[in-house]
């Protein structure tokens, strides 16, 4: 259900008329020179048809490399391209495009498509991440916006990956796997990075997180605080753990000192060179958060379910069967502060429930031939449509004599074509609930 960037350039290319595909007929070696006879049918038996062309090696040894050609030599179907060295392919043959425009410029003129055909064409979420009444952001570990740690979290002497193997999480779609480069290392949220935790001061929390740690009762969770008057506390689990298993840790009932400066909670691993994987974390107080912070892809919410079936765990939201059913939630809004996004609810909702949550966001930005947008039907032609008008309007920018007014034409006629396909090809919103509370 995906279609690659790759694809979406030849779609582009072909509705401007500006495609060549072959394949070397000649295995590239380490040179500037790309060979095929193919390019024949198309020189007009000319020498240098092809100069000021680019050229974009789409597989083997040099997937992904584009050039310009400096000559074209017709006899033998010859480009000499610009630039160092090609790698050597050996004996296999490559496949590549020819074209007028160059790689680069037709792949931001999709990712500024991708940007403003949103939200008729977008990728549709549906996540159950966020628990009723927890006060952790990212508590399923969800977002990195660098690779190296968790959204909103520090690392201490430790490293982190963020894992999405079957088994290896737990409710979502990823875990955090923390490795300790010394004793006691993890991960760990802290209020200084967000702040709305100094409100637990003086109230009593659960704080809970299921562990899978490769060593057995090498997995703890803390909390510690300072006060305004520098006073400190800490308090850690003794949960025991089994190696290779999913096991709850949990502090329960614990009072957090007045007037808090700063509080931390902390996810760690006791041995060094050991690895935990930590998902699915909460802290519940009887306060209830101001505002759940929202994950990051969502751009915009349509729909907020809550849990209304349980199993037989303690905590509903601890049953992670697909089988539990949700009903609508209103009474919500969604806030932004310039950083994030929080959902804010205006009646208080009980805890320790999932919510369900269905949105959209534009389709992830395209940085290679091998990226891919998640829709492979004939609603990917409007992106496409609107794409060569974009692409026309930047050639129309930049005109080479008296060519200005054709660029013009071309960028008119396919904004015209996009407005024509939009009403048929636009993808619908998911359906929505009212945002504040119904008078019925």
């Amino acid at each position: 259900m995906t279609t690659t960037a790759l694809a979406l350039d030849a779609k582009l290319c072909r509705i401007m008329g500006d495609w060549i595909q072959a394949t070397c007929t000649t295995a590239i070696a380490a040179t500037n020179v790309i060979v095929s006879t193919t390019l024949r049918n198309y020189d007009h038996n000319r020498d240098g048809f092809f100069n000021n062309f680019w050229v974009y090696i789409e597989d083997k040894a040099n997937t992904g490399v584009y050039r310009q050609v400096s000559d074209y030599v017709s006899a033998t179907g010859t480009l000499t391209v610009f630039g160092a060295a090609l790698s050597t392919d050996a004996a296999n043959l490559a496949t590549f495009r020819l074209t007028r425009t160059n790689w680069d410029d037709r792949l931001d003129s999709l990712n500024t498509a991708i940007g403003e055909v949103y939200p008729a064409l977008h990728e549709r979420l549906d996540t159950r991440e966020l628990i009723t009444g927890n006060w952790l952001p990212n508590a399923h570990f969800e977002d990195w916006t660098l690779t190296t740690v968790p959204d909103k979290y520090t690392l201490v002497t430790s490293a982190a990956v963020q894992t999405t193997t079957a088994g290896l999480h737990r409710g979502g779609v990823s875990s955090v796997k923390v490795t300790a480069s010394a004793g006691n290392g993890g991960i760990y949220v802290h209020s200084q990075d967000y702040p709305a935790l100094l409100d637990l001061g003086g109230s009593t929390v659960d704080f809970k997180v299921w562990a899978y740690p490769e060593e057995a009762n090498d997995a703890f969770i803390q909390i510690v605080t300072e006060d305004s008057d520098g006073t400190t506390q800490t308090l850690t689990s003794t949960t025991l753990c089994s190696a290779g298993k999913w096991t709850q840790l949990s502090l329960l009932s614990q009072t957090l000192n007045d007037n808090l400066r700063t509080v931390y909670f902390k996810f760690g691993v006791t041995t060094n060179a050991k690895y935990v994987y930590f998902d699915d974390a909460r802290v519940i107080s009887s306060l209830k958060p101001q505002g759940y912070l929202l994950p990051l892809d969502f751009k915009k919410v349509c729909r907020v379910e809550r849990q209304v079936s349980r199993g037989y765990s303690t905590d509903p939201c601890d049953d992670i069967s697909e089988h539990f059913t949700f009903d609508y939630l209103y009474g919500w809004t969604v806030s932004d502060d310039g950083t994030d996004k929080y959902l804010r609810f205006s009646d208080s909702v009980y805890s320790k429930f999932r919510l369900r949550l269905v949105g959209v966001k534009p389709f992830d930005t395209l940085s290679s031939g091998a990226s891919t947008i998640p829709n492979d039907s004939e609603e990917v032609n409007l992106l496409v449509t609107l794409a060569a008008a974009i692409q026309y309007e930047k050639l129309a920018g930049a005109p080479i004599g008296d060519s200005v007014e054709k660029y013009e034409r071309e960028a008119a006629k396919f904004r015209n074509k996009y407005y024509e396909l939009l009403p048929r090809l636009g993808m619908a919103i998911p359906s929505g609930t009212m945002k504040y509370r119904s008078l019925a």
